[in-house]
């Protein structure tokens, strides 16, 4: 019992270890959108060194336009141990966001992603 201890105590120093270096999503993950043209915004995400996103978890809502199809440029796949084999975005990803305007005056963009460190750490 006193092994399992010692072990568990040495495995969540790593761990604290690695969190105290681990980036705030907002700096791992950089967002910004334009404007494209009258038609499309592109959604861009700086990914910092280390960490990478989820293609199946980026979405995006528009409120006072209605939204296309996303187009997504290819990702690199990755055996997942919770999620299986998924695409993944590294250093950046661009998305095109195609919409047709309604009648409001302004466009609203939201978007939310989930990504992870390389460390293991989601």
């Amino acid at each position: 019992m006193r092994f399992f201890a010692l072990i568990m105590l040495f495995f969540s120093q790593i761990m604290a270890v690695h969190a105290d270096e681990l980036l705030e999503p907002e700096q791992a993950f950089k967002f910004s959108a334009q404007l494209v043209d009258a038609d499309h915004l592109e959604v861009r995400y700086k990914i910092a060194d280390g960490y990478y996103l989820y293609r199946n978890k980026l979405k995006f809502t528009l409120n006072g336009a209605t939204l296309g199809a996303p187009q997504f440029p290819a990702g690199k796949i990755k055996q997942d141990p919770t999620f299986g084999s998924v695409e993944t975005y590294h250093n950046e990803v661009r998305v095109k966001l195609p919409f047709t305007r309604t009648d409001a005056t302004t466009i609203t963009l939201k978007s939310s992603a989930q990504g992870c460190a390389e460390a293991g750490v989601c």
